[in-house]
């Protein structure tokens, strides 16, 4: 589990879930009646929208949540940027980290 601060660093191909905690001011947001994506992009258009699951060691009311990286998202090695997807119980939706991007590599296998 880490905290956003860092960058996600991912094998080719690889399957992975990646725990991860959303916070505002250091506290962890409250995710309890919200439906969370993960959305990664790179500059040749490739796009993936992958939806999280509940985080295990940090629980989802404290803003844990769990991406679940597969083979079709680790296929493409490179450098992506992503942001996470927060819609409530009325269909309005926002970003998060707001105005920026976290940042994804694959790094290509050998």
């Amino acid at each position: 589990m880490f905290n956003l601060e860092y960058n996600i660093k991912l094998g080719q191909g690889d399957t992975e879930e990646k725990e991860v905690v959303l916070t505002r001011n250091g506290v962890g947001i409250d995710l309890t009646d919200y439906i969370i994506s993960f959305y990664m992009k790179n500059d040749f258009g490739t796009r993936f929208t992958i939806p999280c699951t509940n985080g295990i060691v940090t629980p989802r009311s404290r803003g844990g949540v769990i991406i679940p990286f597969t083979y079709v998202e680790t296929t493409t090695p490179g450098e992506f940027e992503g942001q996470f997807i927060i819609v409530d119980l009325f269909g309005k939706a926002l970003t998060y980290p707001l105005g920026s991007y976290i940042s994804i590599r694959i790094y290509e296998s050998v």
